[in-house]
């Protein structure tokens, strides 16, 4: 059975959707789908009408790329206002075998009764199992022991800053499989043997907020965020060029680098500003606009970072869509130390840093079911083999596999 499976991360900039399958190991993307936010500003739903719009617009936009209908996602769930707390739970095991549904049953007892009637189960993450003689696993599966015993770490957030955005995807009719932090998915989308050793940081600068989220040894412990974002540098440059919002993250996106060290002041672009007056703009002048608002939202992570956690920082890993920006790793080298990383993203079709939050929350969707012993899938078996194309002849551009590889070379 193939496992594919859809995520969306409704950003205060944009919504993305992401679909991709899970198979021998591999991760591959089927389809990305992307649109500005609508509705929503400072993490406030203005507008509930405006951000179902951009919400269905990314699921129609993914429907008509893969040729199926999306009718269950993960959904990314901001990191503000979220808690943390520790979860243990001991069971008795009846046939002397760990299995997947022993293990669902020890981490669902784990929180069982200490969630507030105020806040909503973000997720449960397993720190470690115990088995017979305090034996200590990290995978219980198919071990001999009577007993079964985790420690885990509970991630919960109060029920209104959740329940506003599942609203809006009970009113599409979309079937919420799980709910994730747009830190874990950071986390599981860098995830490698050496990180789920040490004690580091990740920094995800997007929009409108800069997420600073602690994990040691896989497990996150602590997450802050950070009101400030790449929407601040758009309004530092139209203010200061009275141009439009729009305007100014095009300058942004297009003609700002991130560190004025390697830009040319002898390179200028002319623009109309607001009162349709020519602005004669210069590459090293507004490199420098850009500059000093990313160093002082890093200066703050720094802060944030000493706030968060007393342990010795083994890694720092920056992502988020900021981090691509041109020269940005001279920033990282100013103000921290070696062992600060810009992110990188290989996976074919969605190599850029804003996809972290959506590409992660599904590879953890994907290891807590394996934890499990379980299979998920959006498409049902029937689907699947449509999807796959047993039931279509050649390869024309109008077949979903046709559709499929026409989306990878546009991408």
């Amino acid at each position: 059975m193939r496992k594919i499976m859809a995520a969306l991360d409704i950003g205060n900039s944009n919504v993305k959707l992401v679909v991709a399958e899970m198979t021998k190991g591999k991760f591959n993307v089927l389809s990305v789908s992307e649109t500005k936010t609508l509705g929503i500003k400072k993490n406030v739903i203005v507008s509930e009408a405006d951000l179902i719009e951009a919400v269905q617009s990314v699921i129609k936009d993914s429907e008509t790329k893969l040729n199926m209908p999306i009718r269950k996602v993960l959904v990314v769930v901001p990191s503000q206002d979220i808690e943390f707390t520790i979860g243990e739970a001991k069971i008795n095991i009846d046939d002397g075998t760990v299995n997947g549904s022993d293990i669902s049953r020890v981490i669902l007892e784990s929180y069982n009764g200490i969630i507030p009637d105020n806040m909503e189960l973000v997720n449960v993450l397993p720190m470690h199992f115990k088995l017979d003689n305090n034996e200590v696993v990290n995978n219980p599966n198919t071990l001999v022991s009577s007993t079964l015993a985790v420690k885990s770490v509970i991630m919960m957030a109060p029920k209104s800053d959740v329940y506003k955005y599942l609203s809006v995807l009970d009113k599409l009719n979309i079937d919420i499989v799980d709910i994730g932090t747009d830190a874990l998915g950071d986390y599981y989308v860098f995830k490698n043997e050496k990180i789920d050793k040490q004690v580091g940081v990740i920094i995800n600068l997007g929009g409108s907020k800069t997420t600073v989220s602690i994990f040691n040894k896989g497990i996150i412990t602590n997450s802050s965020v950070i009101e400030l974002g790449s929407k601040n540098i758009d309004n530092d440059i139209a203010y200061i060029y009275r141009v439009n919002l729009d305007d100014a993250n095009k300058l942004k996106e297009n003609f700002a680098y991130a560190h004025p060290k390697y830009t040319s002041s002898s390179d200028e672009i002319v623009i109309n500003d607001k009162d349709n007056n020519e602005v004669k703009i210069n590459q090293q002048e507004i490199s420098k606009i850009a500059y000093f608002r990313i160093k002082e939202i890093l200066e703050n992570v720094k802060k944030e970072i000493n706030h968060l956690t007393k342990k010795e920082i083994s890694y720092i890993i920056v992502t988020g869509g900021t981090s691509e920006s041109i020269d940005f790793k001279l920033i990282i080298d100013e103000l921290f130390d070696k062992n600060a990383t810009i992110g990188k993203i290989k996976t074919l079709g969605v190599r850029h840093n804003k996809f972290s939050s959506v590409i992660g929350l599904i590879k953890w969707y994907n290891s807590i079911q394996q934890l499990k012993m379980k299979d998920y899938s959006i498409f049902s078996i029937e689907e699947q083999e449509e999807f796959s194309g047993v039931h279509n002849e050649g390869l024309s551009d109008d077949s979903v596999i046709g559709k499929f590889f026409n989306y990878f070379l546009d991408n």
